[in-house]
């Protein structure tokens, strides 16, 4: 190897120092790009991270619906007086096609059993029954008659468990419950006179001043003949066959008609025969129900459930 001069020696030497200075300036630089780069990156993390806290996560490529649980149905416990046992299975088991019955079965015990044993039986007067306690007290027919029902039908449908006189005492109950002979009566009355004054309450209020009604049977047949004399009707009890009936509806006659077990009641009722169609099926007014008398009877189906009928006209 060619030995060196001291200049070149020295020449050298500054070359290499600076070499070595070169190394150390690009050895910083890189550092310092390096600590940018990696404080950059955690500036990115924490905004990101800060707002993925505020509006949720922004990674995921879905949001996940959130899970509301359903609640927990309330167990429905009733305490059942003793002799409601088994309208309260009826009623319980109607409850889920007509809810408002949950609260009637809650205070069951403040009412009449044979409101319950009506609603069980028939659901229309599901609105009624519910209104009972607000009508508790009621003495007196809370609204009458009116034209348009009259001008509806003659004589009108009128109902026993309607609100406005269905709540007012009658004997040992309420003439929503055994009111069904007054009811009928003041049909026929209205429809014949034209009158509305003597609505079910009324005609109600008349049969027990005159002794037409009796704990132990309810109303008697008495009224369908001597009340209704009394009240200005021509009345007369008639024989329960096809002949005599349709006699007497096609001469223009109204009839009532005491009912056995069957279509129209368990125990007894009365119903208003009110005319025939052009088909020959029997229209009738059941004071109990309006299905029923929207429907258009055969007669021996309602005649093989007559007890006894009596025929109406009225002369001015």
């Amino acid at each position: 190897m060619e030995k060196r001069t001291p200049e070149e020696e020295l020449e050298y030497r500054r070359y290499l120092r600076k070499r070595i200075r070169m190394r150390k300036r690009r050895r910083k630089v890189m550092i310092a790009r390096a600590v940018v780069a990696v404080v950059g990156l955690a500036l990115v993390f924490i905004i990101f991270y800060g707002i993925g806290k505020l509006t949720g996560p922004i990674f995921s490529a879905k949001t996940e619906p959130k899970i509301t649980k359903e609640p927990k149905a309330t167990p429905f416990t009733v305490n059942v007086p003793e002799g409601y046992e088994d309208v309260y299975d009826k009623l319980n088991g109607m409850r889920e096609e007509y809810p408002k019955i949950e609260d009637i079965l809650m205070n069951m015990g403040k009412y009449p059993i044979e409101l319950l044993e009506l609603l069980a039986g028939n659901p229309e007067t599901l609105d009624f029954a519910s209104d009972y306690m607000m009508h508790i007290d009621d003495e007196k027919a809370a609204g009458e008659i009116t034209e348009a029902e009259l001008g509806e039908q003659s004589p009108p449908l009128l109902l026993q468990w309607d609100k406005r006189w269905g709540y007012v005492r009658y004997g040992n109950n309420m003439i929503a419950i055994n009111g069904c002979g007054p009811t009928c009566m003041s049909m026929v009355y209205t429809g014949l006179t034209k009158d509305l004054s003597k609505n079910p309450a009324e005609i109600a209020g008349f049969c027990i001043e005159n002794d037409y009604y009796a704990d132990e049977y309810g109303t008697s047949w008495s009224l369908m003949l001597e009340g209704a004399k009394k009240l200005g009707l021509n009345a007369e009890k008639i024989g329960i066959g096809q002949q005599a009936i349709q006699e007497k509806l096609e001469g223009g006659c109204l009839v009532i008609c005491s009912m056995a077990p069957g279509d129209f009641t368990e125990t007894g009722h009365f119903i208003v025969l009110r005319g025939i169609t052009p088909k020959g099926k029997l229209l009738v007014n059941d004071p109990n129900s309006t299905s029923r008398s929207q429907k258009k009877w055969k007669f021996d189906t309602v005649l093989k459930q007559v007890k006894a009928a009596w025929a109406y006209s009225y002369t001015q």
